[in-house]
């Protein structure tokens, strides 16, 4: 029978770093989380972790240098980012695929209202023609039973009826009664 220990796994890490609000409830720059049971609150495991950097929060740099000292991903991370910011080139490149991802956001939201738009006024179109077609039915309906009424006073007898009106004869007699 196969045994499954911790020890073979490796610890997976994610780092977020954004220049948004992406945490509101914490003041922080850098936030931690694990995975925690949901009732009793205990860790399921140490071998995942998604540290997330608010580079908006950071009041200067030296944080940030500070925050990366503790973790070696984060710093690996931190490094990287010096790197891009120091070469005009990689800071080119980096802000224009930030400015196509906005862009893509952008379009992306833009067609999502479009097609919700469109989608609303479908249903709306779609639901007065269903509206009308079961006033029309409605309105045959109570026409057969105004006919069957007066053809009830009339004398005419429920089979007769039934045939001119095409109503049931438990109908027929629940409009005589």
């Amino acid at each position: 029978m196969f045994q499954f220990h911790n020890t073979d796994l490796k610890q997976a890490v994610s780092i977020v770093i954004t220049d948004y609000d992406f945490i509101p409830e914490s003041v922080r720059c850098h936030t931690v989380f694990q995975m925690l049971e949901k009732e009793e609150h205990f860790l399921f495991n140490d071998l995942m972790e998604i540290h997330v950097l608010n580079l908006e929060r950071l009041p200067a740099d030296e944080e940030f240098k500070m925050v990366s000292e503790k973790n070696p991903m984060i710093h690996e991370a931190y490094c990287k980012l010096q790197v891009m910011s120091e070469d005009e080139a990689n800071r080119m490149i980096y802000e224009a695929r930030l400015k196509a991802q906005r862009d893509d956001y952008s379009r992306m939201n833009g067609a999502l209202r479009k097609g919700r738009e469109q989608g609303r006024e479908q249903g709306l179109e779609e639901g007065r023609e269903q509206g009308l077609e079961e006033g029309r039915e409605q309105g045959r309906k109570e026409g057969r039973e105004e006919i069957a009424r007066n053809a009830l006073a009339k004398g005419l007898s429920p089979d007769v009826i039934r045939e001119i009106t095409g109503l049931d004869i438990e109908a027929i007699r629940n409009i005589g009664q």
